[in-house]
């Protein structure tokens, strides 16, 4: 089996560098300014914590396609960290030590 091409194309790099461009004014909007709605977006939106909701799901959008634009490939393989695995062994010893507890009453 062949290597996989999993390079981001430049054309792929521009959408998502138009993007970002596209979701970033929505967040500031959004997030920064979620009482001005009726007057900076197409529709008013009520109550004030929705707007930010959605302006948090612009925003990840936006680092999404940043990283997209930033990237060199569309999938790459991260080393694992070695502390992953202590913590998940200390966490089990964690939990193993309150059982014990538990059961003994």
């Amino acid at each position: 089996m062949g290597e996989r091409d999993d390079r981001v194309l430049p054309a792929m790099k521009w959408v998502s560098f138009v993007v970002v461009l596209v979701l970033l004014p929505a967040l500031v909007i959004l997030w920064g300014m979620p009482g001005e709605t009726a007057d900076l977006w197409s529709w008013t939106i009520k109550p004030e914590l929705t707007p930010i909701f959605m302006g948090a799901g612009y925003g990840a959008g936006a680092y999404f396609f940043l990283r997209v634009f930033l990237g060199r490939r569309m999938a790459h393989r991260r080393r694992r960290r070695p502390g992953r695995r202590g913590l998940r062994r200390a966490d089990a010893d964690h939990d193993a030590a309150a059982l014990r507890q538990v059961q003994q009453g």
